[in-house]
């Protein structure tokens, strides 16, 4: 996954002719890019554009940046743009609230399996299966962002496990592996004694 990418985007007021972005962790003290000049209005009319934007790559996750402009005209006195701030998000919290509880193992029927999705959540994806971890992919990496799945044709007194995995841009998040169980119906009894409609039944004394 690679680090985050800003472009950050400013307007001029001035007269200036060149400008240098500063940016940084730490408000105080803050890395300066060279001094570029000032673009100038596109085809070639003469003067100069009313923006400018710089890219800054390689930034961290869930990180607090603050930056600010320096201006001059003509390499005369510099000029300082208010601080401002950008944070920018992590990789996805994992998914909570997941049902049937894990190690079910009284359901009725094929369960409905539910989930809840946590901060900065882009795509996700159901494995689901009979082995722990779970390999077949139920649902392919996906941005619609449902919080079910039903299930079905599942056999019984068989373990079954599903997780659910979060990613967005900038990481990927495995959710934990929960397992459920169907119970089998009780297959039904065989009379052995006395044999249907016996009448030489003699009572125990």
């Amino acid at each position: 996954i690679e680090n985050p990418t800003v472009t950050l985007q400013w307007q001029y007021v001035g007269d200036a002719t060149e400008y240098q972005v500063c940016y940084g962790t730490d408000a105080d003290n803050l890395t300066a890019l060279d001094w570029k000049d000032r673009s100038e209005i596109v085809g070639g009319t003469g003067g100069y554009a009313a923006e400018d934007t710089v890219t800054i790559e390689g930034l961290s996750h869930a990180t607090t940046y603050y930056w600010k402009v320096q201006v001059r005209k003509d390499g005369g006195n510099v000029v300082d743009s208010e601080l401002h701030s950008f944070t920018t998000i992590g990789a996805p919290e994992a998914v909570t609230n997941m049902q049937p509880s894990n190690g079910n193992t009284s359901l009725n029927a094929d369960p409905n399996l539910s989930w809840a999705f946590g901060e900065n959540t882009k795509e996700y994806q159901l494995l689901f299966g009979t082995t722990n971890p779970p390999t077949d992919v139920a649902v392919e990496w996906t941005s619609t962002l449902a919080t079910s799945y039903q299930t079905s044709g599942l056999k019984a007194n068989v373990t079954y496990y599903w997780q659910v995995n979060v990613r967005n841009g900038f990481g990927e998040t495995e959710g934990t592996v929960y397992s459920f169980m169907k119970p089998g119906i009780p297959e039904n009894v065989e009379p052995i004694d006395p044999t249907d409609g016996a009448t030489d039944v003699s009572p125990i004394v």
